[in-house]
């Protein structure tokens, strides 16, 4: 690299002539070409999350598969596979996902539903029935908890929550029912859950009364 002491300029290149002021130009310590050198390799490839999770889980699932089908057992790799597909879940639609939180918790709340409903029915049986007596109670009771508290703490976000809430408090009702149609024996967690649902919708009335109302007339356009 050659300097002109003249402009003050750096001048890159087998040159002896200054572009600007046609002066000699004085030659620096630096003769590097006008292409600055490059190292050539081969980039490693960035391997994303969703490949690494479908290795691990076929694979998982064949192995645990095999092992069901080797030992004639009952076929614990469903429960296997579900959990799996939960973590994706959780992993790529909560914790990486940019999605507001009241649409992460109603997914969480109907994916798990799914799963453990599932489970019910694969694995039926009498031992099962806590699905319905207490896993589904708990779930919505706690989601209901959630967003009731959320509502009150952003109350000027309001319409980002409410119909998500009214969904989960209308499945919040499902165990009651069921207790009532004799479908589960156990009911307190059933009544338990349908009183916290209540309970929360009436606090969103009571303080919430005039977003509520602004909002539902948004919602059906009344």
């Amino acid at each position: 690299m050659s300097r002109c002491y003249n402009c003050d300029i750096e001048v890159r290149g087998e040159v002896d002539i200054c572009p600007l002021c046609h002066n000699k130009l004085e030659r620096g310590d630096d003769t590097s070409g006008v292409f600055p050198i490059k190292k050539i390799g081969v980039p490693l490839k960035k391997i994303s999350f969703d490949k690494i999770f479908w290795f691990v889980f076929f694979n998982t699932v064949f192995v645990c598969l095999f092992i069901n089908i080797f030992l004639k057992t009952y076929y614990w790799s469903i429960v296997v596979a579900a959990v799996l597909l939960y973590v994706y879940v959780l992993i790529k639609n909560t914790i990486l996902s940019k999605s507001d939180i009241s649409k992460k918790l109603f997914f969480q709340t109907i994916v798990l539903s799914l799963i453990f409903v599932a489970m019910r029915f694969v694995f039926d049986g009498p031992q099962m029935t806590w699905v319905f007596e207490y896993v589904l109670p708990i779930i919505y009771a706690v989601s209901a908890l959630i967003y009731g508290i959320l509502i009150f703490i952003r109350v000027h976000n309001f319409h980002d929550y409410i119909i998500y809430e009214l969904f989960v408090l209308l499945l919040g009702v499902i165990p009651t029912v069921l207790y009532l149609g004799n479908v589960i024996e156990e009911g307190i967690p059933s009544f338990i859950c349908f009183f916290v649902c209540i309970l929360v919708f009436l606090s969103n009335i009571i303080f919430s009364w005039k977003f509520l109302v602004t909002e539902l007339k948004k919602r059906f356009h009344a």
